[in-house]
Formats: C-alpha cells, sequence, structure tokens
C-alpha cells in the first residue's frame, strides 16, 4: 500500500498522471472495478457500516 496524501503532496504531477491512465483503460473497459456491494444513497449508514465492520470484498458504492 502506500499513502496517497503524502504522495499527493509531494509530488502532484505522478497521481494525476497515474490517474489519467486509470481512467482511460476503465473507459477502453480494460479495467473493470470489483463491486462488491450496492446501496442507495439513503442506506450510506449501512454501507459505511460494513466498510468499518470489515466485511465487504471490492469497492462499497452509494447509488442516488
Amino acid at each position: 500500500g502506500l499513502y496517497l496524501g503524502r504522495l499527493m503532496e509531494r509530488r502532484p504531477d505522478v497521481v494525476r498522471e497515474a490517474a489519467q491512465e486509470l481512467v482511460a483503460l476503465w473507459a477502453r473497459g480494460e479495467l473493470r472495478p470489483l463491486v462488491g456491494a450496492t446501496f442507495p444513497l439513503e442506506r450510506a449508514e449501512d454501507a459505511f457500516r460494513l466498510i468499518e465492520e470489515r466485511k465487504h470484498v471490492g469497492k462499497v458504492v452509494l447509488t442516488p
């Protein structure tokens, strides 16, 4: 892992370039994040609880 906050402070150019590359990969369908759970926004508390309890696998997504 890495501490993104420190990298953003010291090398924002590297973070920006990496983010642009990741978005391009996602747009081309070459990168597919694993969505482990989806919650409507009004259940955000449940989503955060799932994360806090470390019971999720993949990304937790809130939908409008």
